[in-house]
């Protein structure tokens, strides 16, 4: 799968998504679902993947921003560049 492809993928989910609660009016939307939660609930709780994502995304964080800290300080032609600054 290419990125395109995956962004048209991301992009029909995203639709779907939104026309699953399209007419819906706010008050009916905010109701407590099946299961007795607040559908923000469902939406932002925390579940194993999104755990597991988030570690994955955010575990090496430390690391890369050291890397990237060194880069932006690293001598080129005898002066600091701080390309960023």
């Amino acid at each position: 799968m290419d990125r395109l492809q995956l962004l048209q993928r991301v992009n029909k989910a995203w639709l779907e998504f939104k026309e699953s609660h399209a007419g819906l009016s706010d008050s009916r939307i905010l109701e407590p679902g099946v299961q007795g939660r607040w559908p923000e609930e469902l939406l932002t709780m925390e579940t194993r993947f999104r755990r597991r994502l988030r570690l994955d995304a955010y575990g090496h964080y430390p690391k890369h921003a050291r890397a990237i800290r060194v880069w932006r300080e690293r001598v080129v032609d005898g002066t600091i560049s701080r390309p960023y600054r």
